[in-house]
């Protein structure tokens, strides 16, 4: 696994990348994701089981609101496909 640091565009291999987000896109194929409110970790799984959430996670309805749900889950479900 490689990560993009955007600030340096420096690639490092096997190490754990942090990444602030304005797409949800972006996120969508991350081994985790950390969804936070008022600097508090309200919501912290992989993707795909935070969409499994429904109508009362964070992250669903992000997603929901950005009226690409379908997308967002697919490209969840082939990262977990991928990682298993």
């Amino acid at each position: 696994m490689r990560c993009e640091c955007g600030v340096t565009g420096v690639f490092v291999a096997m190490l754990p990348c942090c990444h602030v987000a304005n797409r949800l896109e972006t996120i969508m194929d991350s081994d985790r994701i950390m969804v936070m409110d008022q600097g508090v970790v309200v919501e912290f799984d992989t993707p795909l089981n935070l969409l499994n959430i429904g109508n009362a996670g964070i992250l669903y309805g992000l997603c929901e609101a950005t009226g690409a749900m379908p997308h967002l889950r697919d490209i969840a479900e082939q990262h977990a496909a991928g990682a298993q």
